[in-house]
């Protein structure tokens, strides 16, 4: 929970937040959750290419690229335990005991 506390401590000072798509926002944390969904004031957001800027007096900044990370992440440790897996049992059915 070491990234939730840090994000806690930094309630109140200015911060920079770079999403997986390359969007920036520069702005003040006013509060954090469980979950890293930020709400920032005073924002300043970038454009992917940085040459298009926003600027907006709140945003809530939610944590769906994580998510959707993670759970890709996840799906591909499926995978590899599924092909490392042994075959079970030798083809004769499933033991009813006859």
């Amino acid at each position: 929970m070491l990234p939730i506390s840090i994000l806690q401590t930094a309630v109140g000072h200015p911060i920079l937040v770079e999403l997986k798509n390359g969007q920036t926002y520069n702005g003040h944390l006013e509060s954090c959750d469980f979950a890293m969904n930020l709400l920032l004031r005073e924002v300043i957001q970038t454009s992917v290419d940085g040459e298009r800027f926003w600027r907006w007096s709140e945003m809530n900044v939610l944590d769906k690229a994580r998510e959707k990370s993670l759970e890709n992440r996840n799906n591909l440790k499926g995978e590899d335990r599924d092909k490392n897996r042994k075959p079970r049992g030798r083809g004769r059915g499933r033991g009813r005991g006859r």
